[in-house]
């Protein structure tokens, strides 16, 4: 081999072995860059392409010897594909470069736009989110939850989800760490109350995540928080109005019962009370479930299968049209009696047919047999108004008449009507205690008397509130005119005649139904020798002589026991001594009903 072919040779290896291997031993050390890769791919396709270059060429077919050619040796014994090895490692450890170093740029820059993304969705989203260590420490904020909170982010990465927990909850929070951290379970949901820095106290929901995270080695908890306290209070509202709803359907003594798709899918405690009766009758409807079938008319309370067809296609109509239904019925109660109720029904949905409608059955016999009471009452006082000398009349709070009517109001010189509107005390002044006290919520009976068209009038009146009206007062008052004036008549004449049996020359008694002497003028007295206390409980038959007192008092007994008139001749032994003879005479009195009167 000459000198230049040993050169060429050489330079063939450095080529083809000593500059890749070189670049190869720097990749292996580190010590490349990043650019280097487009480099390496260069002089692996340099090296391979030399080597096919000093391959192909004529120069060494042509010079080379057999017997000195070391090189040409070296391709016999390992083949001529082994000088291309360092240029194809090359090239595979350039795209390898250069694939890595293609990756991790995709890599970063996925990771920073995610990370945009992330931050983004943190600080702009109108929920309360926070990112929490698994000891529960805030990491970080965003303005949602520093907003729920009342806490600045600075204020809120110092403290921990305890500081925030209302303390009777703090059992709930302890529960969520010791979920979190024992690693079954990567996301879960709970309600929790929170304690505001103003010291509001609100119920929050929290949504907690596990993601990972390099700066820890389990990751880190992201929460989203949402308030639930508007839901809260209006679920608290709704429970009561609910069970305030249910207190009062199962109070009144109205049924209730709801009936949809044909059938009775809910009734109050008084529905079951008033139709189920001891039978059992619908006792299932007051729970749910329970259902009674609309055609089972007897359960409902139907005396009959017409009644109750009648009503269903009289009710139809007006129901479909949005209307209330409204009837009176005699309805059977579970026991098998009959009472007059009356049924009231609406469609919760007029259009909607299977939304089902709401219906009401109210017991009204007693308030019936109270109308026909009242009734009664009413047609009796107006008999009486209109037959008897009575006066009735209503005056408001001010003492203004509003009623003034009766039999006797001609009594008083006036007309039925004539006075409302008037006040009471123009006409009658005397009545100012009695309306005070009437006005005052006080019953009052009285007498009163005046004068009307020159002559005299009584009443006997009884004023009292008004309870129709809750209002003013009503005044009841009878006439006692007449019989005033008949006493008055008979007290002139018992004056009369008292003048006239103290004047008379014989002796005058009067005694009554059962012959006791009840009045005895002087006369009698001076002749008989008694007063009127002597005389009573048959004293005065003492003054009769022995013999004579047997028969006298049996003549007057009998003349008593059959009113009629009486007359004896008696011998009178007066206390002192001076002996008389007598005749006794008396004649029964009768009353204006013909009964004896004495």
């Amino acid at each position: 081999m000459s000198m230049l072919e040993t050169l060429l040779e050489t330079l063939r290896l450095v080529l083809m072995i000593a500059i890749p291997g070189y670049l190869l031993w720097l990749s292996a050390r580190g010590r490349l860059s990043r650019g280097t890769g487009w480099y390496m791919l260069a002089g692996g396709f340099i090296t391979v392409l030399a080597g096919v270059v000093f391959e192909q060429s004529n120069f060494f077919h042509d010079h080379r010897s057999p017997h000195h050619d070391h090189t040409f040796a070296f391709s016999n014994l390992f083949g001529d594909s082994v000088i291309y090895i360092p240029g194809l490692a090359l090239i595979v450890l350039a795209l390898k470069r250069l694939v890595l170093q293609i990756d991790p740029e995709r890599h970063r820059k996925a990771v920073l736009r995610g990370d945009a993304w992330f931050r983004t969705a943190f600080e702009q989203t109108g929920m309360g989110t926070a990112i929490l260590s698994f000891s529960g420490r805030l990491k970080r904020v965003n303005d949602a939850m520093c907003e729920l909170t009342g806490y600045s982010a600075d204020e809120l990465t110092k403290m921990t989800v305890n500081d925030l927990v209302h303390p009777d909850d703090l059992g709930v929070a302890e529960g969520v760490k010791k979920k979190l951290s024992n690693g079954q379970i990567f996301h879960l949901e709970e309600e929790c109350r929170f304690v505001r820095k103003d010291g509001a106290i609100r119920w929050f929901r929290g949504n907690l995540s596990i993601v990972p995270d390099d700066s820890a080695d389990r990751g880190v908890v992201v929460a989203q928080v949402f308030d639930l306290t508007e839901q809260k209070q209006a679920a608290d509202a709704l429970r009561q109005v609910n069970a305030e709803t249910e207190l009062i359907l199962e109070s009144t003594d109205i049924g209730i019962f709801f009936a949809r798709g044909g059938t009775v899918v809910r009734a109050n405690k008084a529905y079951k009370d008033l139709i189920g009766g001891d039978s059992g009758g619908i006792s299932a409807l007051t729970g749910s479930p329970g259902e009674v079938d609309l055609q089972d008319y007897e359960r409902l309370g139907f005396p009959t299968r017409d009644s109750y067809k009648s009503m269903i296609s009289s009710a139809t109509p007006v129901l479909a049209s949005g209307g209330t239904y409204s009837v009176e019925k005699v309805m059977r109660r579970g026991d098998g009696s009959l009472f007059q109720s009356r049924i009231a029904g609406k469609a919760l949905d007029p259009g909607d047919p299977t939304a089902g409608s709401v219906w009401l059955i109210e017991d009204i016999t007693a308030r019936r047999r109270a109308e026909a009471e009242r009734d009664l009452l009413s047609r009796t006082f107006k008999g009486i108004l209109e037959t008897l000398p009575v006066v009735f009349s209503r005056v408001d709070d001010d003492g203004r008449f509003t009623e003034f009517r009766g039999n006797g109001v001609q009594r008083l010189g006036v007309e039925d009507g004539q006075l409302v509107g008037s006040h009471l005390l123009e006409g009658y002044p005397q009545l100012q205690d009695q309306l005070t006290l009437a006005l005052a919520g006080e019953s009052v009976a009285f007498e009163s008397t005046g004068m009307a068209k020159g002559r005299p009038w009584w009443f006997i009146n009884y004023l009292a509130p008004d309870t129709a009206t809750g209002r003013g007062a009503t005044t009841f008052s009878l006439d006692v005119t007449d019989l005033k004036l008949a006493e008055r008549a008979l007290a002139e004449s018992e004056k009369r005649f008292r003048m006239l049996s103290r004047v008379s020359p014989v002796g005058v008694y009067f005694a009554d139904v059962s012959g006791t002497i009840v009045y005895v003028n002087d006369k009698w007295t001076e002749i008989i020798g008694l007063d009127i206390d002597q005389a009573q409980d048959g004293g005065w038959l003492m003054s009769i002589d022995p013999e004579d007192r047997e028969q006298v008092s049996r003549e007057w007994e009998d003349a008593i026991g059959c009113t009629r008139p009486y007359e004896a001749e008696a011998h009178i032994i007066p206390p002192d001594g001076d002996e008389k003879w007598v005749i006794n005479q008396a004649t029964p009195l009768f009353g204006d009903n013909n009964e004896p009167q004495g």
